[in-house]
């Protein structure tokens, strides 16, 4: 039982689909948790998924950035069907895809610093010194600069939080996906770094300072049924 909300803005309900779920099936054993799921996400706008707990938003955005195989269906990145690649074929999408876990999902054994620069280690060919001036600047961007050298266990919830956003904007993804954004993590932060991200990206923003090209997806729960399907 899952819920899709779409909040557009001005001048971009005419835009090209960017991600595209068609008849999403995900089963584990007999326990079927998604049923015939499709949609269409526009850039420029806020997706959000809203349902009760268990109800499986986690488990569709998992499908939608390759984390879980769907049992049927497919996805697509602007028109690319995603679930037909092959690991090495993903790569290209993958360098596109910004990910905040509801728990984070830091690594215990690396500092900071280390945990924002993972994906530009897996991903790009930039030097050290322009990997660490990436890092600092998203750490700034969060409220926590000069945290580097701190690991996960020194970290509050909220701080762990902000770390995770800075690592999934390290990369400036094209396609950001966020899973339970308001827990633990202060509503005026969040509404800046996800609704109107200040940070420069050639192209992708619109005039006044928004993603022109991003795609946002948001999962929220909910206490009521909403929508089946």
């Amino acid at each position: 039982q899952l819920y899709l909300d779409i909040i557009c803005r001005p001048g971009h309900y005419k835009c090209h689909i960017m991600i595209e779920t068609q008849h999403i099936y995900k089963s584990f054993g007999d326990n079927e948790v998604l049923k015939d799921i499709n949609a269409q996400l526009r850039p420029g706008r806020n997706n959000l998924i809203i349902g009760t707990s268990g109800s499986g938003k986690t488990t569709l955005l998992k499908c939608i950035v390759g984390l879980f195989e769907p049992t049927e269906g497919d996805v697509l990145y602007d028109g690319q069907n995603f679930t037909d690649m092959h690991f090495r074929e993903r790569v290209h999408i993958r360098k596109e895809i910004g990910m905040l876990f509801q728990n984070s999902a830091l690594f215990d054994s690396m500092t900071v610093e280390q945990n924002i620069m993972f994906p530009l280690n897996l991903f790009t060919d930039m030097s050290k010194s322009e990997k660490l001036d990436r890092a600092n600047f998203c750490l700034e961007r969060v409220n926590l600069k000069e945290k580097n050298k701190l690991f996960p266990s020194e970290l509050s919830g909220g701080m762990k939080k902000r770390v995770g956003i800075a690592r999934a904007i390290s990369m400036q993804p094209k396609y950001l996906f966020v899973d339970e954004p308001n827990s633990g993590l202060d509503q005026g932060l969040l509404r800046e770094l996800l609704g109107t991200h200040s940070e420069r990206r050639p192209g992708k923003r619109d005039t006044n300072g928004r993603w022109s090209r991003a795609t946002f997806l948001r999962l929220h729960l909910t206490r009521r049924t909403v929508w089946t399907g």
